[in-house]
């Protein structure tokens, strides 16, 4: 049995808490590079159609 066992859990319901965000901020951050390559990409493939690169 421990002492402060209520604050033993607050402590694991912060840290999950905080792992939870760094999770979300990790699947923004993949998202938006996989927006830049596609982007980059589209890019590419619109100048070829016009013909302004080979």
């Amino acid at each position: 049995n421990y002492l402060n066992s209520k604050y033993f859990k607050v402590n694991i319901d912060l840290g999950w808490y905080k792992l939870n965000n760094y999770y979300i901020k990790l699947n923004k951050i993949l998202i938006y590079y996989t927006l830049a390559i596609l982007n980059l990409v589209y890019i590419k493939h619109i100048l070829r159609i016009y013909r302004y690169i080979d």
